[in-house]
């Protein structure tokens, strides 16, 4: 088992959820709260999956995972845990987690996880991670990068406590720059629903988002179903045919992420690789399969301390 990485600060105090302790540090100034209280109410909510729902999504998910690394030295950060469904997914494959994240939801996270020994749960922001330089091997962070205002900073953090040649594992929303017109469309109209149903309670928005996994996401998935059985050539193309393989939770987790989040910025394939490449990072691979997009990028080796 590879030895936890050490701190840079201590945490202002640690928590004991279930058995599992949670590190919680102090979040920077100028933090989105609304960001942050959202998400919390979607993970605490939405904070256990079964097996299958974990190894249909995540065999898509980290179809660029390297087969070379070595499960019991890999150290590993999973930044914007959420759940900590990542964390679980990929315990196995390192030998050591550093699950983080800013909301309360890491307290839940920690405990449906309790029973993964080497995972070490922290509450803290990615503008400021309470690491010190160059400890991680592998980073991931899914699906957070589109829901922070200055991606960069969080960038800044990953860049320096990643190891020289380690690997930032991500996945950011598309523009849907490869769609048609119409289903560029239909998003439009989606966002302005979203607008709406964001600013709602949470005792009002998390039951209303299951309604729209009931009434939107529903009926189209089990239509790219249908038309999939009957062999039609475009059914892929259909809206949420993305979730034909998916059960109807993983369906109301993503509803309340959609509609409910106060933030969301969409990037095409060209700006996301800026993005990194400004960053700092090299090597940029891009799946071509869903969700877009996803995809590794590395730490050079020329940043190697001697």
């Amino acid at each position: 088992m590879a030895p936890f990485p050490s701190f840079r600060s201590a945490p202002q105090r640690i928590a004991d959820v279930q058995g599992a302790r949670v590190h919680e540090f102090t979040l920077p100034a100028g933090s989105d709260e609304a960001v942050i209280r959202s998400f919390g109410e979607e993970w605490t909510k939405f904070h256990r999956f079964s097996a299958e729902d974990l190894r249909v999504a995540g065999e898509e998910l980290f179809d660029l995972w390297p087969a070379t690394l070595d499960a019991r030295s890999t150290r590993m950060l999973d930044l914007g845990c959420g759940s900590g469904r990542w964390t679980r997914f990929l315990a196995d494959r390192v030998g050591h987690v550093d699950a983080v994240d800013p909301s309360d939801a890491v307290l839940k996270a920690a405990e449906a996880n309790a029973d993964l020994p080497h995972v070490r749960w922290s509450k803290a922001h990615g503008e400021e991670l309470p690491f010190d330089d160059a400890v991680f091997d592998v980073t991931l962070c899914i699906g957070v990068l589109h829901h922070v205002r200055d991606p960069r900073r969080v960038l800044a953090e990953v860049w320096r406590t990643l190891r020289p040649g380690g690997l930032f594992y991500f996945y950011l929303y598309y523009a849907m720059e490869q769609r048609s017109a119409l289903y560029r469309l239909l998003h439009r109209m989606s966002e302005l629903l979203r607008g709406l149903v964001h600013r709602l309670p949470g005792v009002v928005k998390r039951p209303l988002c299951d309604v729209l996994a009931l009434l939107i996401y529903l009926p189209l998935v089990s239509l790219a179903r249908m038309l999939k059985a009957l062999g039609v050539a475009w059914w892929k193309r259909m809206p949420l045919a993305y979730y034909h393989n998916k059960s109807f939770r993983l369906m109301r987790n993503d509803a309340l992420d959609r509609f409910g989040t106060a933030y969301e910025r969409r990037s095409t394939r060209a700006e996301i690789e800026a993005l990194l490449q400004g960053a700092g990072f090299t090597d940029v691979r891009f799946s071509t399969q869903p969700p877009y997009w996803h995809g590794t990028v590395r730490k050079s080796e020329m940043h190697r301390t001697t």
